[in-house]
């Protein structure tokens, strides 16, 4: 299963969704959009599948944006 670092998802972020925060919490990372969305499901370890990836990226509509700076998604 192909796997991703947390710097990638970040720089990913950067771009796709500009103003996004990551924050750790006690099982998981919740991501915060500037639109006002959480997902509250990213793993908290540093690398982490790439399907996690995906259904954040679902969740925030930035899907092609994503696919752009992490192919594998």
């Amino acid at each position: 299963m192909a796997q991703a670092s947390i710097s990638e998802v970040e720089s990913m972020l950067a771009e796709c969704a500009p103003g996004s925060t990551i924050k750790m919490k006690t099982h998981f990372r919740h991501v915060y959009h500037p639109n006002g969305k959480v997902y509250t499901a990213l793993p908290k370890y540093d690398n982490m599948q790439v399907l996690h990836i995906r259904k954040m990226a679902r969740f925030f509509g930035i899907l092609e944006c994503a696919k752009k700076h992490i192919p594998s998604i």
